[in-house]
């Protein structure tokens, strides 16, 4: 069962990330600034010092097709959409193959990490928290089941290295693989096991204070505050009458699945059956409102999951520190594993899937508008003259999409053969500005990029 729900969350997270791709989903918000930024360069942009190794990853593939390639920057904009959605899902993947063939089952907890922590942030696919999580994830499963022979401590120890520059946001994940060398150490079954585990307790504090001192002294401070601001007023769940239906849908299973595990641990076995069915009836319920809510405009909030970027961190925290305690308390497999815990996990991995793919279509008809403007205006736009167009749906998509910043990168990167004829200004107190589209002389020069008809829109205006 568990190799089934495996290949599921593969096979329709590479399905997903493909038909996202097609459209180059993954250039929403920073996406675009990093495409813009390593086609211009022609290298990597590593500016980030605490995710240097996430970034670099993610990276490799769209600076390896810029220097070596005739590809134009919307294609290389669909590779990056589908190296950013999908590295994730794989990454998670790998702790099938760390596992011991008699502990598949736990894949269950990182599967829960892509399931219910990445689906909730998935549509701001240029977040570095979900492929850090994953990484980390292949940690855990390393420390838990391996490192029992020197080859794996010296694996593990080296593998260590890449977590310095993972994620600042990952330290309360560092503590969970602190509590993990207790859990190991308390049934070490030899003195060099004894050894390798203080050994490593020094190595991840050192990763622990590393991040800690990134999060203390952020690199753009308002990063921090907007991240606290989103957490202290619930923004990342609900925003401007729109709510993150993948987080709520998400939370809820993880609770029904807790309950699932309680009934049948704590309970009389016929009480426990009643306790079990009302568990699962109510979900059914639950999934059956999230399915007909995509439908709805008020289930589709970009901002929110660009505010629950941490979903991934706070989730797995949680889920992490749960599965050591099922180690330490022997739980039965049979009891977390149950069948009603996996029907609860397809439904999920369903309604999440259907949720992205609605996602994606609300994308593709922001974009198809955004071409259409770019073709048929030219010269430069004021962003509050993009705002009302008379039709309610498309001004919508425009609201909700907001980009205002990184709006003269998109111009260029969704311009139609790559010919720039018009450009979108972002409003005047928008201070940090990677593109001045009021500057024509001072355009970068991109392959595949023709900004010949926007210069002399402007020089006839």
């Amino acid at each position: 069962m568990a190799k089934g729900l495996l290949g599921l969350v593969v096979g329709l997270g590479l399905l997903q990330s493909l038909f996202a791709a097609i459209y180059a989903r993954g250039l929403f918000q920073d996406g675009v600034y990093y495409l813009y930024r390593i086609a211009v360069s022609n290298g990597f942009q590593l500016v980030e010092p605490a995710r240097v190794s996430v970034n670099a990853v993610r990276q490799a593939p769209i600076v390896a097709l810029t220097r070596f390639t005739d590809m134009s920057l919307f294609q290389r904009g669909q590779v990056f959409t589908f190296v950013l959605l999908f590295l994730p899902v794989l990454t998670c993947a790998a702790c099938w193959l760390i596992a011991p063939r008699s502990r598949k089952g736990w894949i269950i907890f990182p599967l829960l990490h892509v399931t219910v922590g990445w689906a909730a942030t998935s549509f701001n696919a240029i977040g570095e928290s979900a492929l850090a999580t994953s990484f980390w994830w292949c940690l855990l499963f390393m420390l838990v089941f391996r490192t029992r022979d020197i080859v794996s401590q010296i694996l593990f120890l080296a593998v260590c290295a890449v977590a310095f520059s993972m994620h600042e946001g990952a330290f309360p994940l560092m503590a969970v693989l602190l509590v993990a060398c207790a859990v190991r150490y308390r049934t070490a079954a030899n003195s060099l096991e004894k050894v390798f585990l203080i050994l490593c307790v020094p190595i991840i504090l050192a990763i622990l204070t590393r991040e800690v001192w990134w999060v203390v002294n952020p690199r753009v401070p308002s990063d921090r505050a907007m991240v606290l601001d989103g957490l202290a007023s619930l923004a990342f769940v609900y925003v401007d009458g729109h709510v993150n239906l993948p987080l709520v849908t998400g939370l809820i299973g993880c609770l029904a699945m807790a309950g699932l595990v309680l009934a049948d641990s704590g309970l009389p076995p016929a009480r426990a059956m009643v306790a079990k069915r009302a568990v699962l009836l109510t979900f059914c319920l639950v999934w059956l409102l999230a399915l007909v809510a995509l439908g709805q405009e008020w289930s589709f909030s970009p901002g929110s999951q660009v505010l629950a970027r941490y979903q991934p961190v706070f989730l797995s925290f949680v889920l992490g520190l749960v599965m050591l305690g099922f180690v330490v308390w022997d739980v039965p497999e049979r009891i977390w594993l149950q069948r009603g815990v996996l029907a609860i996990m397809v439904m999920l991995i369903l309604a999440h899937t259907g949720a992205d793919i609605a996602a994606t279509l609300r994308w593709r008809a922001y974009v198809a508008d955004l071409q259409s403007r770019l073709s048929s205006g030219q010269g430069l736009v004021r962003w509050n003259d993009t705002l009302v167009t008379g039709d309610a749906e498309k001004d919508m998509n425009w609201r909700l999409m907001s980009m205002e910043w990184v709006i003269p990168l998109i111009s260029i990167a969704f311009a139609k053969d790559g010919v720039v004829r018009m450009m979108i200004d972002p409003r005047p107190n928008i201070t940090f500005r990677p593109v001045d589209p009021n500057k024509p002389d001072q355009l970068p020069v991109l392959r595949g990029i023709d900004f010949a008809p926007y210069r002399a829109a402007l020089k006839g205006n």
